[in-house]
């Protein structure tokens, strides 16, 4: 297993999480990548007509249960950023 994967949290721990990704999306203090390194999300919003409307929508209804896994970024300078991937 990729020693950057991590599926050890809690519920009551994603919850938190979720609370706080969700209170910046409120605020508008968010961005979704969306630059060479993160092509993935151009094809999603391109293919399914993703509108930053939508995006606002499928972040604020995401819940603690929908949470896969984190992945730590392990790029020189970005080791303090952290993905949660939900489903």
């Amino acid at each position: 297993m990729n020693k950057f994967y991590n599926q050890n949290y809690t519920l009551e721990k994603i919850d938190e999480i979720l609370e706080s990704i969700q209170g910046c999306v409120r605020r508008n203090r968010y961005i979704i990548s969306r630059n060479t390194n993160r092509q993935e999300n151009d094809r999603f919003f391109t293919d399914y007509n993703v509108t930053s409307v939508k995006q606002r929508s499928i972040l604020m209804e995401m819940k603690a249960t929908d949470f896969c896994h984190s992945l730590q970024n392990a790029n020189v300078g970005f080791e303090h950023e952290v993905l949660f991937v939900f489903s």
